[in-house]
């Protein structure tokens, strides 16, 4: 129960692999996407492999860059939003262990909604089967043809 006397909603999150996330924005930075073809991005002509940021210890490729995911567990509190804070990585964690009931990964999607069917069956029965039979349609709705 929570603090005005009902029960507490159910946590579930889907979130980006945090290393795949980091690696995508950094190649987004240089080279966009197609959906804005023509775009100048901020990183353009930094041709510089993300393993040679990495040797040269570039800004991009910090791992502080990865910290956005951390807000979204912490909360609203300011120190949640200051990359590195050891408070805020540790209100993450204690919020994933103690309040949701489940987070997947964007790359594991099929596995996550196994896992929901299974523990919500009332609400997500047939979900599996479901996604299953989207097969490669479900990609063409989000990703038009030569965007995969």
């Amino acid at each position: 129960m929570d603090i005005f006397g009902l029960p507490n909603p159910i946590y579930i999150n889907l979130i980006r692999e945090p290393l795949e996330r980091l690696l995508s924005h950094y190649y987004f930075l240089r080279y966009g996407d197609n959906y804005r073809v023509g775009l100048k991005r901020s990183k353009a002509g930094h041709n510089e492999t993300f393993d040679e940021c990495i040797e040269m210890g570039g800004k991009d490729c910090d791992m502080k860059q990865m910290w956005i995911q951390i807000p979204y567990f912490c909360g609203t509190a300011a120190f949640c939003s200051e990359p590195g804070n050891e408070m805020a990585l540790k209100q993450a964690k204690w919020n994933l262990v103690n309040r949701y009931l489940v987070v997947g990964l964007n790359e594991r999607m099929e596995d996550l909604i196994a896992v929901l069917e299974k523990l919500l069956p009332n609400f997500f029965k047939g979900a599996f089967g479901h996604f299953k039979s989207l097969s490669g349609s479900f990609y063409k709705c989000f990703f038009p043809a030569g965007i995969e």
